[in-house]
């Protein structure tokens, strides 16, 4: 699932009750334009994506924020990615579960510019890395997840409180 655009308008994009499975990425969202890009997901699964899950890209212009609650990732190569680059890319993940992910449950890539990813009531196991963040990447923990029976935990860059 690929939502690509060219735009400076504000676009929200939902996703509902949808399973993404066997492909080599799973949902990417990225704006050339300048416009910001809203993403909601509710009771998704991504699973066998052997590269990504769902991906917020910020290679173009425009921010990229994504939220999925109740939803389940399991079996790809990296579940949860944010890539920053001349955009932040944000992905909020809650009452979630990322598992069997190959490479990373979560990857906060901030090489390129900021990235984030904030996770709150979720279950992260037999990943083979469950937390990464590279360059300036920020992984957020509203510390009341279930981190535990993965290769490698990995680790949160901060954490917030539950409001």
């Amino acid at each position: 699932m690929d939502v690509n655009l060219n735009t400076a308008s504000v676009v929200q994009v939902s996703v509902t009750d949808t399973v993404v499975s066997d492909n080599t990425g799973g949902l990417v969202a990225r704006n050339a334009g300048a416009g910001r890009v809203f993403l909601a997901l509710e009771r998704t699964t991504f699973s066998r994506n052997s590269s990504f899950g769902l991906m917020s890209d910020g290679s173009g212009a425009g921010e990229i924020r994504s939220a999925a609650s109740d939803s389940m990732f399991g079996g790809n190569g990296t579940a949860l990615l944010a890539a920053g680059g001349p955009a932040v890319a944000v992905i909020q993940v809650n009452r979630s579960t990322v598992v069997n992910s190959v490479t990373t449950g979560a990857l906060s890539n901030g090489t390129a510019g900021q990235a984030f990813i904030l996770i709150s009531n979720t279950l992260m196991a037999a990943n083979a890395l469950a937390l990464s963040a590279t360059g300036t990447g920020n992984l957020i923990s509203y510390q009341n997840n279930s981190i535990g029976g993965n290769f490698s935990d990995g680790a949160f860059t901060g954490t917030l409180t539950l409001k």
